[in-house]
Parts: C-alpha cells; structure tokens; sequence
C-alpha cells in the first residue's frame, strides 16, 4: 500500500492519498503529493499516516476499508483533513458507504475500470438524483468518464434497456482503452469485439447512463434459470451485526443447477446461526435471491491485494462437475 499526503492540506494543488495499486502514484506525482510506501496493511499505521501526514485521497480494496471501520481506537486519533475514500476491486457494500461517513464522517468516491481501461471508465458522486441517505445509488459504478463511451449489451450483443433492471454486459471503447493483449491475438478477438472491449462485468444502467456493477459473469449464480446477483446478497449479509466477512457463491443443487450459499466469517464476540442469517435476508430481499445454506469459516481466500478469490470458495463444490456462466 502507498500513501500519500501533502504539506498544506488546504492546497488543492498538493492532494495525498493512500492508495492500492500504482495508477494513483503517477497522477499525485503530478500533483505534487507525498508519497510513503506501507510494506503491508496495519490499520493502526493508516490512521496515524492519516492524521500525521495529512492525507486527503484513498483508494483500497473492500476488505481493508472493512478493517478501517472496525479499528477499535479511531476516536483516538485528531483528523485535519476530510479524506475521500474509493474502493477498486469489488463493488462496495452500501453499508460500508453508510458506516465511512456517518461514523467517521468522511466521503466516498465510487471509481470503476480495469487494467484494460487505463484504468477508469466511470465515476460516481452525489448527484441531483440521490436522494438523502440513498447508499444502494451512491454505490453504483457511476457514469462514463469525458471521452469514453459505454454501452450494456446483452448475449446477442443488443443494447439492453436503460431501466435499472435489464442486465447486460458492460462494454467499452475510448482513447484509454488497450488495443490488445501483448502476443495474443485470439484473446485479443475475444476481448474487442465491433470495436468495443468487453469486460467480463455485467452491469444494469439508467436513464442518465449510470452503471450498477451487479456482478462478474464467473460469479453470476444461476439457479433455475433466474440470474442472481453475489453482491447484492452480500450487501444484505453486511448489514447484519454478526457478520465481518462474507462471500456467497453458486453451489451444484439437483433441481435448481445451482443454489446460493453464504460463506461468513463471524465478527468476535457475535454468534449468528445458519437459521438466523438465511432469516435476515429474506427480510431483504426476494426469497429466490436468499442463500439455502450458510458455512462459518475463519478467513475468506484473498488476493495480496484484498482482491476476493471466489473460485478457491467454489472449488471444492465443483470438481468433476461443470457449471454454467452467464452470458
């Protein structure tokens, strides 16, 4: 992780931010921002870099801005600057939203790109639309970036409704698009396609253009021939008191093809049950939506980066059987 911080937080030339990946360090370099480099995330170390140093911008992966809100001493620390903070890697619970501003009160900034895109494609901020305490909205991948034009298409390669509800694949093209994967040409063809690169996310979009990630197509559960979105499912899980961490996947179920199951790592001193969870988020959401089954588990499999690994959680339901990804 690296942060970044300036002298005089009230110079908008001099932005600092801590960032997690390296994009951000060429962009604050140009800004004049200070940069200290962390060699691994200690949460105590990011709140005194914070305070101390001044830092105005920061850009993480879910799990360490989950770690963030659960620092136990964050009253203990004098905050001079009001710093706006951005996920990348996973879509951001609505509650994690809620949680940075209220308790901590500072901003949020949702961002979304790839490496393919240079990396953003899109950005989004309160707007005349959302109304007061809407964080579903505030956590919407937002709408295209000057220069970059972005459609949804579905498995035909039709444009899908812009209604909020029709669900596609989110495909771009702009001047900080890549022109193709180095020396290979056949995973180039699949990538860029009528001169639009696809992403592999699928998204529904509204009236105005803006993007709502719903999930990756390797991640999307199938389950008797309904779509059903992995994050909007743990966006209810994270509004629970018990629960820290959370993934839910697809697992093989003899009449549906596949059935959603929660994979929770509990929150000390909390003891929710299977029962108890499935309860709650059929409180929230469509009963179809709801996982059939819950495992507790200590850690959930991650990238160096915070990145979640949904394929390792997958794994073991799947061998020896095949399973179908949207399209």
């Amino acid at each position: 992780m690296d942060v970044a911080a300036c002298d005089d937080p009230t110079d908008l030339t001099a932005t600092a931010s801590v960032i997690s990946d390296t994009v951000a360090v060429y962009a604050l370099t140009g800004l004049g921002g200070t940069h200290v480099v962390l060699r691994s995330i200690d949460v105590k170390q990011i709140f005194t870099l914070i305070e101390q140093e001044g830092v105005t911008f920061a850009c993480m992966a879910p799990a360490v801005l989950r770690a963030i809100l659960d620092y136990p001493e964050k009253t203990s620390h004098t905050m001079r600057t009001r710093p706006r903070f951005t996920l990348a890697g996973a879509p951001p619970p609505a509650a994690f939203i809620e949680r940075l501003e209220k308790e901590l009160g500072w901003d949020f900034l949702e961002i979304y790109g790839l490496t393919e895109t240079a990396p953003l494609l899109t950005s989004s901020q309160p707007d005349f639309a959302t109304r007061k305490g809407d964080y579903a909205r505030r956590a919407r991948a937002g709408v295209p970036g000057i220069g970059v034009d972005i459609v949804v298409l579905d498995a035909k390669g039709r444009l899908v409704l812009r209604d909020g509800c029709s669900i596609g694949e989110v495909c771009a093209r702009s001047n900080v698009v890549f022109k193709g994967y180095w020396k290979q040409p056949q995973e180039t063809r699949k990538a860029i396609r009528n001169g639009y690169f696809h992403t592999g996310d699928l998204a529904v979009w509204d009236e105005v253009y803006n993007i709502h990630i719903v999930d990756r197509q390797k991640d999307v559960i199938i389950s008797g021939g309904e779509n059903i979105s992995s994050p909007e499912i743990e966006d209810a899980l994270y509004k629970h008191p018990g629960v820290l961490e959370c993934a839910v996947i697809g697992v093989p179920h003899d009449k549906w093809g596949e059935t959603p199951k929660a994979i929770v790592v509990v929150r000390p001193g909390k003891s929710p049950t299977q029962k108890e969870l499935i309860a709650f988020c059929r409180e929230r959401l469509a009963h179809f939506k709801c996982p059939t089954s819950v495992e507790f588990a200590s850690a959930l499999p991650r990238t160096a980066t915070g990145k979640l690994q949904k394929y390792r959680l997958r794994a073991k339901y799947w061998q020896g059987r095949d399973r179908k990804v949207a399209g």
